[in-house]
């Protein structure tokens, strides 16, 4: 739904991509799929999430084939799109 390019593991990248995404498409109902990064678990994160409305889908310990269409999605965009090109600073990349 939104994105945002950071060279830190701060939750504030993610809050960014999370905001643009609900400025854009103001979603009724929906999932958001969570990889159990350290972004998406923190407190501030998940609770941004649910006062949108959404129902936070993480995978189970030890069954990562559960987030698998979310994972092929963004390997697809990284491979047609990020790995064929060469960035020489984050601010050229976004």
């Amino acid at each position: 739904m939104g994105w945002h390019w950071s060279d830190s593991w701060e939750a504030k990248g993610p809050l960014t991509a999370f905001e643009m995404g609900l400025t854009a498409r103001k979603p009724p109902a929906w999932i958001h799929p969570s990889d159990r990064g350290v972004q998406d678990a923190c407190q501030e994160y998940v609770q941004q999430v649910q006062a949108a409305g959404a129902r936070i889908s993480i995978t189970a310990v030890g069954e990562p084939k559960q987030n698998a269409p979310t994972e092929r999605c963004m390997r697809t965009l990284k491979e047609e799109e990020v790995e064929r090109q060469e960035y020489r600073t984050l601010v050229e990349a976004k």
